[in-house]
């Protein structure tokens, strides 16, 4: 219910976002205790990790990693809980990010923005229509 704060005594300098991961894992670990404890967590790695990546979330898990100031973007907190939650990308013929219509596609680089949710069919996937539905065979 809150952010807590990790000091891991190694540069991130060209380091692998797994290592990272790991690491920082175990320094929150040691401070709270088991993270499988929360519903969701994000961890924020800082600047220098090798690879050029931007987040990874593991899909239907409590656990989200984000890249350095990705980690502040509106767009890529939504989308990586998106696969916390299930979700798999909003893609358009053979481009895993090429839909627009909602968080599952496109990440954008904006700190409040865009304002947008799930696309219709994630949002269906989500149940969050299940008492306003009615089906006919």
């Amino acid at each position: 219910n809150g952010v807590i704060e990790v000091t891991v005594d190694r540069s991130f300098g060209g380091m692998s976002r797994y290592t990272a991961e790991d690491l920082i894992e175990s320094a929150a670990t040691r401070l709270v205790g088991s993270l499988t404890q929360f519903d969701k967590v994000m961890l924020c790695v800082p600047p220098g990790t090798a690879e050029g990546w931007i987040a990874y979330a593991y899909v239907s898990s409590w656990l989200s990693v984000y890249n350095d100031r990705w980690c502040e973007k509106l767009s890529t907190q939504v989308h990586e809980m998106g696969h916390n939650f299930g979700l798999g990308h909003s893609g358009k013929g053979s481009t895993a990010y090429a839909d627009k219509t909602g968080m599952m596609g496109y990440s954008y680089d904006q700190f409040n923005g865009p304002q947008m949710c799930f696309n219709p069919a994630k949002s269906w996937i989500l149940g969050w229509y299940d008492d306003q539905n009615m089906e006919w065979s």
